[in-house]
């Protein structure tokens, strides 16, 4: 079916992933994320929308094209105008290795064209999640000033994909940015992001509903296209 948001420019295809690692007799339910780039004052926000089980037809447990601001509808929204939130999206890869996929944002013009990345870190589903992130207007959407640390102040050791925020002020980590390292203005870093690959091969075991599994980490890719004098280049991450 069409999902549609009128009145707003969408940019990066749609990407596929399970942010929330929920199932249907046994089988993944994906989700989708697309951008809308100029749908709020603040800069745009990128849409997440969870699958659903077939049978549940509750108006207030699914999202349609009547509505797509329903408890499977995420919204993340960008803080200010100017830095291009959601040019660029990818998804479908789990960077940190506990089964949840993770989601990753392209702010090519944030800091004087510099650029930014953000990484939205899946986790579970369930009330806690929905009203902390639901796009209705009684609950509120993520900001990306909430939650969402640099690289280098966030807690690995403290994440808990199981642990959800009861409001926008929690402590609970979301996620982290990452600032272009070169630091050259309009180098653009983050116009492209990638995160569904493994690159060097690297993987664990883990018990996720009382199943055992094998995770890979997903390496994280980002381009920046003004970098080197305008010659352009690529960074690689690894987060094992």
């Amino acid at each position: 079916r069409y999902i549609g948001v009128t009145g707003v420019q969408t940019c990066a295809l749609p990407i596929f992933g399970n942010f929330n690692a929920d199932n249907y007799l046994g089988t993944p339910l994906g989700d989708i994320a697309v951008s809308a780039l100029n749908s709020t004052g603040t800069g745009g926000e990128v849409l997440l929308l969870m699958g659903y089980k077939p049978e549940i037809t509750a108006p207030n447990q699914k999202w349609d094209q009547a509505s797509y601001a329903y408890t499977n509808a995420i919204s993340i929204q960008a803080t200010d105008p100017s830095e291009g939130f959601g040019r660029a999206l990818s998804g479908g890869g789990d960077i940190n290795g506990d089964g949840y996929d993770d989601l990753v944002i392209g702010a090519p013009n944030a800091n004087g064209g510099r650029g930014r990345i953000y990484v939205i870190l899946g986790r579970q589903s369930g009330s806690g999640l929905q009203s902390a992130f639901n796009r209705n207007g009684q609950h509120g959407s993520i900001r990306v000033g909430n939650g969402i640390v640099p690289l280098d102040q966030f807690d690995w050791s403290a994440f808990n994909p199981n642990t959800l925020p009861g409001d926008l002020g929690s402590s609970v980590q979301l996620g982290f940015y990452i600032d272009n390292p070169d630091g050259s203005i309009n180098s653009q870093f983050g116009y492209a992001v990638a995160i569904d690959g493994n690159l060097n091969g690297d993987r664990h075991s883990i018990n996720q509903n009382n199943i055992t599994r094998t995770v890979d980490y997903a390496d994280l890719i980002v381009g920046a296209p003004g970098d080197s004098n305008g010659n352009g280049k690529v960074y690689i991450y690894s987060f094992d």
